[in-house]
């Protein structure tokens, strides 16, 4: 960066959220969500397949976007994957899957999860696929109501998947207040969590292990630190206000902005950050 403002009057940093997050619990035992979709996508990076022909059951970690549309794709039959722009030799990989069911965890409860109604209704209704009812008592609205989106996700999760549970071969569930502690063989120690009163995700000290054949870690994507005095790691992404960048002791520098998840961090969709511009 020291080269670039040598002949640059202003710099902005808008370079995106390229990397994913891990989960220090899992470190390298999980398979990143960012590979599970640049395989399938055809990305040039050339990620190694999935074993589905060895995995029953899956784990995601993350209730977000990208763990839906991942157990969406890979919950679909192979007829209706066929028609979509998925590469031949992805394809024929998903041909031979064993995947049968799809668990999708994350530290808070139903109040709190960041994928939208649009990607849980898609879901829901995915043929001959049902869904795991949810504890009615887990469906409350939060304390002081629920937003208009938190209404919309919490209707859909009462009513449930279009297809009955225990009709169908294929089967997903969402589990929440869960946080992995570690991998073990053939599966994750979980720790079991609550809420305190700012809605965060607070340990009980309760444990339990959950048998799974292949854990995908998808809990959200961080900036490259291009320069480490600006970056905010446990952000993940440029440390700024208002726009503005900030070095690691809070001193402004002149004439360096950063805009969208490079400043903001990788949240929404387009038009969550399309003010920035």
């Amino acid at each position: 960066m020291s080269s670039l403002r040598a002949h640059y009057s202003h710099i902005v940093l808008a370079y995106g959220a390229g990397l994913p997050f891990v989960l220090p619990a899992l470190g390298s035992s999980a398979i990143p969500a960012l590979s599970l979709v640049h395989w399938y996508t055809g990305h040039p990076s050339n990620p190694v397949p999935p074993p589905l022909d060895k995995t029953q059951h899956m784990t995601l970690m993350g209730h977000g976007n990208v763990s839906l549309d991942i157990a969406r794709l890979f919950l679909s039959s192979s007829e209706r994957i066929a028609p979509l722009d998925i590469p031949r030799d992805a394809q024929d990989i998903m041909s031979t899957s064993k995947l049968e069911h799809i668990s999708i965890a994350s530290r808070r409860g139903p109040a709190q999860v960041a994928f939208t109604a649009k990607e849980l209704r898609e879901l829901l209704n995915l043929p001959d696929v049902s869904m795991s009812p949810i504890d009615p008592r887990l469906l409350e609205p939060p304390p002081g109501g629920a937003s208009r989106q938190q209404s919309r996700i919490l209707d859909l999760l009462r009513k449930g998947s279009a297809a009955k549970f225990g009709t169908t071969k294929k089967t997903w569930s969402l589990e929440f207040f869960r946080s992995p502690i570690k991998p073990i063989e053939g599966g994750v120690e979980f720790g079991i969590n609550g809420l305190d009163e700012a809605q965060r995700a607070v340990p009980t000290g309760e444990t339990e292990t959950h048998k799974t054949d292949l854990v995908v870690n998808s809990v959200g994507y961080r900036s490259e630190p291009v320069e480490v005095n600006w970056y905010d790691g446990a952000l993940g992404r440029v440390r700024q206000s208002g726009g503005r960048v900030i070095d690691s002791e809070g001193n402004v520098l002149e004439r360096v902005y950063a805009s969208g998840w490079a400043a903001n961090g990788a949240k929404g969709v387009l038009a969550t950050t399309m003010m920035d511009a």
